[in-house]
């Protein structure tokens, strides 16, 4: 068994999202005119926290991930350098052509509502860098999380957890 508190960890979430919360004092009625309260925004995607959730409890890890350009790629980008640190996403995350998709919770007095957005589909490319970049990785545990993306195999996981499980071998073997 692996002892995980002082193991790298990788964390695949190929499917991150600028997560907005936009919150209301009353209810979500249809039809109807609704003003926020606040509005929170932060770093979705379930890779994502799960990253964020090791960062909090100072374990290291790796953040294999696709970001998209834009505004929205950005500032994910900076929330996640200021939260589980630039040694975190440094040669792990693939910055990609489609745009970032942006996942908004509508938080009412009674019940929450989501609305998210189709994700951008990855290119070849996008794949062959994330690919070599897990070819890179010496780590002790991998943590796939959420879902794929469009343009992503039905076999990208297996890929990564491969690449990645071949790599570790190589370099523990040595």
């Amino acid at each position: 068994m692996v002892a995980i508190s002082n193991s790298m960890i990788a964390v695949v979430g190929l499917n991150g999202a600028l997560q907005k919360r936009f919150v209301m004092e009353t209810s979500l009625v249809p039809g109807n005119v609704h003003r926020a309260t606040r509005i929170d925004i932060g770093v979705g995607g379930k890779g994502q926290d799960v990253a964020i959730a090791l960062s909090c409890l100072s374990r290291p890890c790796k953040l294999l991930q696709f970001i998209g350009q834009g505004p929205e790629g950005d500032q994910v980008y900076e929330m996640l350098q200021q939260t589980v640190g630039q040694d975190a996403l440094e040669s792990t995350t693939i910055r990609t052509v489609a745009p970032l998709r942006t996942c908004t919770s509508i938080v009412g007095a009674d019940c929450t509502t989501e609305l998210v957005e189709p994700s951008g589909s990855i290119q070849k490319e996008d794949l062959d860098e994330i690919y070599n970049a897990c070819a890179k990785q010496n780590v002790d545990a991998i943590c796939i999380m959420g879902s794929m993306p469009p343009g992503c195999p039905d076999d990208t996981y297996a890929r990564i957890y491969q690449a990645i499980e071949a790599s570790s071998n190589t370099k523990k073997n040595k």
